[in-house]
């Protein structure tokens, strides 16, 4: 048998990784096969504004041997800046969560269609039509999904690609989107039972000065392991996280193979001292 401390240091926790309930290609029992091949003990499914991955991701690692963590990544505001808020370990039957995001989904809805609109009639580029492209159950559809859509058609070559030509902030298909202010989505997190932790700090504006902000407003966490955080940056958020007594989290992003960030799906976690 090992003890309380091995088993400790056999936590791979990775809290951060998206599947088809969002903007992930790989479906929740996919994405959970592909995390206990990688070696991941722990997996947090973080998709964008929705929990609905998580009950299969649930049943698939119960299987597998891998702990499921229902969380999710909430698209928030701050001075009108767009961050990512993570809900770690949140209820999924909350009640005020489900009613919080399912605004949040509508919306995405819309701006999405309204994209496909702009795709066919501002840039001309032929797709399918709309009832082959919309899932009917909720899920968070986002630009990323829209960018696999425009390479199965033809049209791009990659995701980056599809950002850098047509959906990017000052891409022709653009639509912004309305969000809740960050301080919300904290609150709701939390009357979830959940633990807020600010993902990927390191690729907002002024990053550190935003997450000193929400913490003020009652953010729980940073995401100090991300693959776009060097060490320098990683360095910066410890000593942070330590000054205010937060907690840490980390995780790859995974979204898809052809993804830079893949190759981090396993590696970069959240070791057993920060879970």
């Amino acid at each position: 048998m090992m003890t309380d401390s091995q088993a400790r240091e056999a936590i791979r926790a990775d809290l951060h990784a998206h599947t088809t309930a969002s903007d992930g290609a790989l479906s929740p029992t996919e994405l959970v096969t592909e995390a206990a091949a990688r070696g991941i003990t722990h997996l947090a499914i973080t998709d964008h504004d929705t929990v609905a991955g998580f009950e299969e991701a649930k049943r698939a690692g119960q299987k597998l041997g891998v702990e499921v963590i229902c969380g999710i990544e909430i698209t928030a505001s701050v001075d009108k800046q767009v961050v990512h808020v993570l809900g770690l370990g949140v209820d999924p039957s909350s009640q005020r969560l489900h009613d919080f995001t399912a605004g949040i989904v509508a919306s995405r809805r819309e701006r999405f269609v309204a994209m496909l609109d702009k795709v066919r009639k501002v840039i001309g580029l032929e797709l399918p039509p709309d009832e082959e492209l919309l899932p009917e159950k909720a899920e968070s559809l986002t630009r990323p999904r829209l960018a696999r859509i425009l390479i199965e058609a033809g049209h791009c070559q990659s995701v980056d690609d599809a950002f850098q030509r047509y959906l990017g902030k000052r891409g022709p298909a653009y639509v912004p989107h309305i969000v809740p202010e960050a301080r919300e989505a904290i609150a709701v997190i939390h009357a979830a039972h959940g633990v807020s932790s600010l993902a990927h700090c390191g690729l907002y504006y002024e990053g550190e000065a935003i997450a000193e902000r929400l913490f003020d407003q009652g953010l729980m966490a940073l995401e100090v392991y991300h693959p776009d955080h060097d060490f320098l940056r990683r360095e910066r958020l410890l000593k942070m996280v330590h000054a205010r007594g937060a907690l840490i989290s980390g995780g790859a992003d995974f979204h898809a193979f052809e993804s830079a960030k893949a190759k981090h799906f396993g590696r970069s976690f959240t070791n057993a001292n920060d879970f």
